[in-house]
């Protein structure tokens, strides 16, 4: 009978440790799955950022362009009214 109750005593004692690793096993598990999420969202932010600095990059260079553009319409519409001026005073 002492020798069935110790049994029953080591016994649950087992139990508990291997709930206890059992615990501590869900736990590591479920730090590696936030991690993997982590990880996952991470990426996807840097792809997000990614296209965002090639939107950038576009708008930028289209701003160029039509600088250089309004850039070259200012210097033609000078040139065309010192030769309308020109023009205007050969008529008079």
């Amino acid at each position: 009978m002492k020798q069935s109750n110790a049994q029953k005593i080591e016994l649950e004692h087992k139990i508990k440790e291997m709930e206890i690793k059992l615990k501590e096993q869900g736990k590591v598990l479920e730090k590696l799955a936030n991690e993997e999420e982590f990880q996952a969202k991470f990426r996807g932010y840097v792809d997000e950022l990614r296209v965002w600095k090639d939107k950038c990059r576009k708008l930028q260079d289209l701003q160029e362009k039509d600088d250089r553009s309004k850039a070259n319409q200012h210097e033609m519409n000078i040139q065309i009214t010192e030769e309308n001026d020109d023009l205007k005073q050969q008529i008079q």
